[in-house]
């Protein structure tokens, strides 16, 4: 399991969190008046609350065809969108990394007592019960089901970059996609970029594109989206999963028990937007990059006032 994600961002599994939670409100658990199939729907609204706060950033290289290429699979919004000089400088590992699948029989050899006295190992059966399967391979005798493999292919790049002018949004629909905080909604530049149906589309037919980007939260192979390692946010998802559960249960409670759930289910409610806050001023003191350009801003503000 990956425990950091995206280059400046700990990431970690919220099944901890979890635990907890079913531990605290066990007894409505065991007797299936609640379950957890919503924790990972619910976790993920708290990272969406945050709005791109805590999404991990990831930076990546893009050679232009024709105009346009592929966006990385994880891409939520681009942060910076620049034109890159390139330089011949030798084999690099290529940040992109694609799978394909195929087909495939581990082992060609049947086991012996499936084996038809008739047929010969290996090959296509001729027996009437045998019937040929949908896909091109044959129905070999007594050869175990076909088996599904990944292939992960990893490539290199030959040359070096420069970033050297920032690409100004063509339209207002891919203004939308760049992060409030991005410097090209200010570009000036003559040459254009557009995002569309996952591709990115430039003025331009060919070049060499860097690009820094917003990435969707990674979720791990059991299903749970991962959340960031701070003790705010940790605390911010917690009390969140039990106003839910509170939420729920009060719908499904009359008389006295109603009104017991609805004042646990309002209290659970101030408790749970004061945690909301705290992640929220955390992760806003804590963004180191949101920090930089502010400072870049302050100076660039006073520039206007300097003499020449």
């Amino acid at each position: 399991m990956n425990e950091e994600i995206g280059n400046n961002r700990n990431f970690i599994s919220p099944a901890t969190i979890y635990a907890k939670v079913k531990e605290e409100y066990r007894s409505f658990f065991n007797t299936n008046s609640i379950d957890d199939l919503l924790f990972p729907v619910w976790t993920q609204d708290c990272i969406d609350k945050m709005e791109n706060t805590y999404y991990p950033i990831e930076e990546c290289v893009m050679d232009m065809w024709d105009g346009k290429c592929d966006l990385p699979c994880d891409f939520d919004s681009a942060l910076e969108v620049w034109m890159c000089a390139t330089y011949h400088k030798g084999p690099i590992v290529s940040p992109f990394v694609f799978y394909y699948q195929t087909d495939c029989r581990i082992n060609p050899a049947p086991p012996s007592e499936n084996v038809c006295n008739d047929c010969v190992e290996g090959y296509q059966c001729t027996q009437p019960f045998q019937t040929p399967t949908p896909v091109a391979l044959p129905d070999l005798c007594g050869v175990p089901d076909q088996y599904r493999v990944t292939h992960k292919v990893m490539s290199q790049m030959d040359f070096d970059f420069r970033i050297s002018a920032l690409l100004k949004p063509r339209s207002f629909s891919t203004l939308g996609k760049c992060s409030e905080l991005s410097p090209n909604r200010e570009a000036q530049a003559l040459d254009t970029f557009d995002i569309k149906n996952n591709k990115l589309i430039t003025s331009f037919k060919e070049g060499t594109i860097y690009m820094s980007y917003y990435a969707k939260p990674f979720v791990n192979e059991a299903g749970y989206p991962e959340i960031p390692n701070n003790d705010p946010f940790k605390k911010y998802v917690e009390h969140y999963l039990k106003y839910k559960i509170l939420e729920i249960l009060t719908l499904q409670s009359t008389g006295d028990d109603y009104r017991m759930m609805k004042d646990k289910r309002q209290d659970e409610e101030k408790i749970m937007w004061q945690k909301y806050i705290n992640a929220k001023n955390y992760a806003m003191a804590g963004d180191i990059y949101s920090v930089q350009k502010a400072i870049v801003r302050s100076y660039n503000r006073n520039n206007r006032f300097k003499i020449r």
